[in-house]
């Protein structure tokens, strides 16, 4: 099974909930970002959005850069994946168009997962 960033999705209890923990503190992480600034966000304001405790996000991310280029790294392993893929007939320029178009329309289907893609190609 794979899960929204093309990766394998978790199947113990104890990994969705990382999973969902994870999830949650980059979507809140982009929402402060977008509404504060970078600058003006505190880790611990994030965690605070996703009812977190502190150290808990510390495990998930180490710093605030992590966690401000979590989504782009969740982009940039799914093309990976994608471009790994052993029954891939396209060639890699046309698999990078593709994959761009399907996330342009993926992330623009709502306005926050737009308002993210701009943080994403703006940081």
């Amino acid at each position: 099974m794979e899960d929204a960033a093309g990766g394998s999705a978790p199947v113990t209890l104890r990994e969705r909930k990382k999973a969902h923990t994870r999830r949650h503190l980059i979507e809140a992480s982009q929402r402060l970002f977008l509404a504060k600034g970078y600058a003006e966000t505190t880790l611990e304001a994030i965690a605070a959005e996703v009812q977190v405790n502190f150290k808990t996000l510390l495990r998930h991310f180490p710093s605030k850069q992590d966690l401000a280029l979590a989504l782009e790294q969740q982009v940039l392993d799914r093309f990976r994946a994608a471009l790994a893929e052993p029954s891939r007939s396209q060639s890699p320029v046309d698999l990078y168009c593709d994959f761009i178009r399907e996330m342009a329309v993926e992330w623009t289907a709502d306005e926050c997962r737009a308002d993210r893609m701009a943080v994403v190609l703006f940081l």
